[in-house]
């Protein structure tokens, strides 16, 4: 083992030994990201690690997402920070544009990053140029914490109707239909981040992807679905300079 990977994830610190699966996964119950790395480092004589964190850095958008260094210690991922409209894009997410860009230096589009909250990533010419947040994915966690939505009729519906009239998406909130509350979500969503996909080629990865894709492919706009872990990945290689 020659460096380590690593990303926080809602207060845990997944390691990837040489950045290659199968993960650890270490509770970090308030430390420091920094500081268990570091002390893994120690533990295992490495001199490297590559960290997407909580507390990296900040780095003015537009720009180009890493940076490849072979520096020792520990390298962080950026957060890409954008002022207007006000808008962070967090070091994972950094790390999974620069993965898919590394496997994809001319891609020039829209990567939509699925998950509590959903960033649209505007990238061209190897720079992230724009960024958009949504929170839908955790506002229908928070309502139905134990479901998981589907495309089907009701969904369809909602998410039709919300494109139409966003303002009236909240009514949808007393239906007790998760599938219909989702898709009003993502009808928003769409209307909300029109600027960013519209007659933009899209790749949507992470969970909830293929619920962006089937509401974007009803607008006609190409999409292609992935995994995220595999991006992040190649971002984090990437940033060590491998």
């Amino acid at each position: 083992m020659d460096w380590l990977a690593a990303s926080v994830t809602n207060d845990t610190l997944s390691i990837w030994d040489d950045g290659a699966e199968p993960a650890r996964h270490i509770p970090l119950q308030g430390a420091d990201a920094h500081d268990v790395i570091r002390a893994q480092m120690e533990r295992h004589g490495l001199t490297r690690a590559v960290l997407a964190g909580p507390e990296s850095p900040h780095k003015a958008i537009p720009c180009a997402p890493v940076t490849p260094s072979q520096a020792l210690g520990v390298i962080h991922i950026p957060i890409l920070t954008q002022t207007a409209p006000a808008a962070e894009l967090p070091a994972r997410q950094t790390a999974t544009v620069a993965g898919v860009l590394q496997a994809h230096p001319k891609f020039d589009g829209v990567i939509c990053l699925t998950g509590p909250e959903t960033y649209w990533v505007h990238v061209s010419a190897a720079e992230v140029i724009s960024v958009a947040a949504s929170s839908a994915d955790r506002l229908f966690r928070a309502l139905y914490p134990h479901r998981l939505p589907t495309t089907d009729a009701a969904f369809n519906d909602a998410l039709s109707a919300a494109q139409s009239r966003p303002e009236r998406m909240l009514l949808t909130t007393s239906t007790q239909d998760p599938n219909r509350f989702m898709g009003s979500l993502i009808g928003a969503e769409l209307t909300a981040t029109r600027a960013w996909w519209l007659g933009q080629q899209v790749l949507a990865l992470g969970p909830t992807a293929h619920l962006r894709a089937h509401a974007l492919t009803a607008q006609a706009t190409m999409v292609t679905t992935g995994a995220d872990e595999p991006a992040l990945l190649a971002g984090l290689r990437m940033a060590a300079g491998l």
